[in-house]
């Protein structure tokens, strides 16, 4: 199974709208979102724009009761708050915003994968057990927008230039 890991959208539709495109082609069943999507509508359209399962944490630009509150009205969204730990085809991840959370969680070697966002960084890294990646910005914020995809049967993952 394939899954693409988002982050940092920051309201540009459009490079969402060639993410999804892209996620439609390769028959993804569910995205996971590092934050930083920013407006509520555009979660609602998000959402409503994709048909499988999405995997969100709260980045530092959204407000954390509105997005609790419109997530709860979508039912292919599953709003986790600033930290989210879970496991999809027998891989684990653990997804939240920033780096410094990512680190320990890498560090803690519990998880398959560590997801998250925040400083617009693509990378890519393999700390022991447990790959460490930022999918970077999908909203094409400051950096070129990129996104990932992972296979959980190979365990390996692929940068996604948009």
């Amino acid at each position: 199974m394939n899954i693409a890991i988002l982050s940092d959208s920051h309201d540009h539709k459009e490079e969402l709208t060639k993410a999804l495109e892209i996620c439609r082609e390769e028959n993804l069943s569910h995205i996971i979102h590092c934050g930083d999507m920013v407006a509520a509508e555009v979660i609602e359209w998000f959402a409503k724009a994709f048909k499988g399962t999405v995997h969100y944490v709260i980045g530092n630009n959204e407000d954390p009761m509105e997005m609790r509150g419109v997530c709860s009205l979508l039912e292919n969204v599953i709003y986790y708050g600033e930290t989210a730990e879970f496991e999809i085809d027998g891989i684990t991840f653990a997804v939240n915003h920033y780096p410094e959370r990512a680190e320990e969680f890498a560090a803690a070697q519990k998880y398959n994968v560590v997801c998250h966002g925040h400083d617009h960084k693509y990378r890519e890294v393999q700390k022991g057990e447990t790959l460490l990646v930022n999918p970077g910005t999908v909203g094409g914020v400051f950096a070129p927008a990129t996104f990932y995809i992972y296979n959980t049967k190979e365990k390996t993952g692929k940068k996604i230039d948009i």
